[in-house]
């Protein structure tokens, strides 16, 4: 069978999601099946002698590699969302056999040389697309060790093997630290200045108010309690859940420590010279240096934006607070009093105006607008009663997605906001399989009873970040598995919709769409709609320098041939990529779960990456006033529905018909 492009079935979607009867057992039984059903097949396709054809090998290894990534996804996901410990265990019991499974397939020297046959005697046949798709699955292979010596495949599964366990143990003693911490307020004058709502969500029932170290409670106290003994008393327990410091049993330190060793060591063993190195040798970065060029543009001016700033909010703490060393566990609760008086936005005021459901409608008309589909309340089987689901229809309304909405903040759940596909859309055996996508989040939970939460700006930008993702899963136009969605996508440009949509949530027409007065049912106000988007840039400097340390401590972290001590790293970066006060023996890295169990391994410049790419493709929309369809039609045909079926540099290149610059960005931040 020749390798022509599948024609797309024209039928509705199959979904396969088990979340009403899903159980910890089964699961894992399930993974372990799909596991040992792939070895067997994979040894089949090496055997067989004849000429290849793509839907014995490439057909064949796309329908393995979606069973255990759905089955496996399952098991990842509700130990995330859960906090039940028996989804947890099956979760870490079945990890090493996944990533066995991995190995031995990535290092099975007879299936690479039917995937090299079939590259070569079919290559004229082949298109585009799928030559991308052998050459990476080539790639892959070797990075995979398939050439290695016996005895160092043997040691390269080993290292991988237990770099996988160490980041489970990494996520679940954050998950377990961040649940058990809390700081208790008994005096309602140190929360004067706590939105209403956010204060009666902590009330203790004996009295006074307790905030656990979750992130919407956290945020909450640092912005909004004037009492700097609570303020430092959080921090400290935050910084510390996962340190030598903090509750017996969940240090991190010594986690981090090996995984980059054990990291350090995988790179050497396939020819790299540092784990950085050989990560961004098959992104659009190329090398670490491209990444620390870029970072420097920005620096230069984000450094001095940052001085100004800080001297700002020096001035302003000593004039009105009398605090004359300020400290890091200051900086959240002056910066917030200092936006309120110098922009006249208060985020009680704001978060009167966005309730959770109005926002989640003014988004839905939004992506309506901009890529001419439509999000519609569906019921399905969920994990929580929380839960919101979702179907995404076209034009003629047609089921073409599904969309999982957990937004509130739960003891045992994760922290942080993220969005994966939990079922990938494409052609398998013939039939199309619906794209299934969850956006999690941890917003404030709800005041009284009855009462839809509220949400404050940031998480009102991080509801059209995580969607920016979703939508990269749901709006892929790819057959085949190993490009659909975010497959194949360069990791570096896997930010590029996520942060392109943000850009939305600022537009003035989009915040009175999504705005309603809790009480009055009234938008935002003129007034105060020009003041909040007019605090966009509000402390840029100091946001970017700071997101700025991170990417370099990432890569420094990784560009070490033996991997660098990560907490003296850590001290050094702070001192290159920080103006203002820092945490006296500060432990961030042991909660740093991005690098070290979300996957960003040397690779959080992605952020950074993206978001240079996101604003010169949004500079499109800048110019295209309230007339967004045809620049979302082109977006989305050049972006989202092309998954990963060619370099991402190409996508780009073919939305704006150039290359990308670093313009947009500064001048978005206004640091030019």
């Amino acid at each position: 069978m020749k390798s022509g492009k599948t024609r797309r079935v024209q039928e509705p979607g199959v979904t396969r999601l088990p979340f009403a009867r899903a159980t910890p057992q089964e699961s894992a039984a399930a993974t372990r099946a799909s596991c040992a059903r792939a070895c067997a097949t994979a040894r089949q396709i090496a055997a067989n002698t004849g000429a290849p054809a793509w839907d014995e090998v490439m057909d064949s290894l796309a329908e393995l590699d979606e069973s255990i990534d759905r089955q496996f996804g399952l098991l990842h996901h509700m130990q995330a969302v859960t906090g039940d410990s028996r989804w947890a265990k099956a979760y870490a019991e079945v990890l090493p056999r996944v990533q066995e499974t991995a190995s031995v397939l990535g290092q099975h020297r007879g299936l690479q040389q039917r995937v090299a046959q079939l590259a070569k005697e079919d290559a004229n046949d082949h298109s585009a697309v799928r030559r991308r798709i052998l050459a990476e699955s080539l790639a892959d292979f070797e990075q995979a060790g398939v050439s290695l010596p016996a005895a160092q495949k043997t040691r390269l599964r080993s290292l991988r093997k237990r770099a996988a366990q160490l980041a489970e143990r990494f996520e679940r003693n954050l998950r377990t630290a961040t649940a058990v911490g809390h700081v208790d307020i008994d005096d309602e004058k140190a929360l004067a200045d706590m939105p209403d709502d956010l204060r009666a969500a902590h009330c203790k029932p004996g009295g006074g108010w307790r905030f656990p170290l979750l992130d919407p409670s956290y945020v909450a106290l640092m912005r909004h309690c004037s009492d700097r003994r609570a303020r430092r008393q959080m921090l400290m327990l935050r910084n510390a859940r996962c340190s030598s410091l903090g509750p017996k049993g969940r240090d991190n330190t010594g986690i981090i420590r090996q995984l980059v060793g054990l990291r350090a060591e995988q790179a050497q063993l396939l020819g790299h010279p540092s784990y950085a190195q050989m990560v961004l040798d098959r992104r659009m970065a190329g090398n670490p240096q491209a990444v620390l060029k870029l970072a420097d543009r920005i620096g230069r001016p984000a450094r001095q934006a940052a001085r100004r700033e800080l001297r700002m909010l020096a001035g302003f703490a000593a004039r009105e607070y009398g605090i004359a060393d300020l400290a890091a566990w200051d900086l959240s609760f002056v910066s917030e009093r200092l936006r309120e008086r110098e922009f006249g936005i208060a985020e009680a005021r704001i978060r009167e105006h966005f309730g959770q459901q109005e926002v989640i409608a003014g988004l839905f008309a939004c992506i309506r607008r901009l890529f001419g589909v439509r999000f519609e309340p569906t019921s399905a089987p969920v994990w929580h009663p929380d839960v919101q689901v979702f179907r995404l229809v076209n034009r003629n309304r047609r089921e073409i997605g599904l969309l999982y909405a957990d937004f509130a903040a739960r003891p045992g759940k994760s922290g942080g906001a993220w969005a994966h596909d939990i079922q990938t859309g494409c052609l398998l055996a013939g039939k199309q399989q619906l794209p299934v996508a969850l956006i999690c989040c941890n917003f404030s939970a709800a005041g009284a009873a009855g009462r839809q939460p509220r949400l404050n700006w940031d998480e009102v930008v991080t509801l059209y970040h995580e969607m920016g993702h979703a939508l990269h899963h749901l709006l892929s136009e790819q057959d085949d598995y190993q490009v659909a969605g975010m497959n194949m996508v360069e990791w570096d440009a896997i930010e590029l919709p996520s942060q392109f949509m943000e850009n939305f949530a600022w537009r003035p027409e989009v915040i009175r769409e999504m705005s309603r007065h809790e009480q009055t049912g009234q938008p935002l106000p003129a007034g105060l709609l020009r003041r909040l988007v007019g605090g966009r840039t509000f402390l840029a400097g100091m946001r970017t320098l700071r997101q700025l340390g991170f990417l370099v401590y990432d890569l420094r972290l990784h560009d070490h041939p033996r991997g660098a001590d990560p907490l003296a790293l850590w001290r050094q970066v702070q001192r290159e990529y920080t103006v203002g006060p820092t945490l006296r023996g500060d432990r961030t890295p042991c909660s740093f779960g991005h690098i070290f169990a979300g996957g960003y391994a040397a690779g959080y410049y992605s952020y950074l990456w993206a978001e240079v790419l996101a604003a010169d493709a949004y500079a499109l929309f800048a110019r295209a006033g309230k007339r967004l369809a045809a620049p979302g039609k082109r977006f989305r045909s050049e972006i989202l529905a092309r998954g990963g079926s060619r370099p991402a540099i190409d996508n780009f290149c073919a939305l704006r018909q150039r290359p990308p610059t670093v313009d947009a960005l500064l001048r978005q931040f206004r640091f030019r």
